[in-house]
């Protein structure tokens, strides 16, 4: 749910890949997205383009997505909530889109 979501990008501790390159050396640390970069809180919430279509939700509150603003300030937790509504961010198993092969 939701609210899980939110205390795991809180305290950093979740489904996701620097969490487990430091405690659950067995699951993959890399992103979906490339499957080369680390995935990091900040790049799950900034840079992954796996979630741009939702993160208007925390640019509205803090336009270079200060994580002290997003995770510490009413405005910023509702931005969150509503990112992570939108979002497959910090689930365990998200289901993402295949990749689609062009037949040339």
């Amino acid at each position: 749910n939701v609210q899980s979501r939110i205390i795991h990008c809180i305290t950093a501790h979740g489904h996701f890949g620097e969490y487990y390159n430091r405690f659950v050396p067995i699951e993959p640390s890399t992103c979906p997205c490339d499957h080369r970069t680390l995935q990091t809180r900040d790049h799950i919430l900034r840079d992954c383009p796996l979630h741009t279509h939702a993160r208007h939700h925390l640019t509205r509150v803090s336009p270079t997505i200060t994580l002290h603003i997003i995770l510490s300030t009413p405005k910023g937790l509702h931005a969150l909530q509503h990112f992570l509504e939108h979002s497959t961010a910090f689930l365990k198993n998200p289901s993402y889109a295949p990749n689609v092969i062009d037949p040339g």
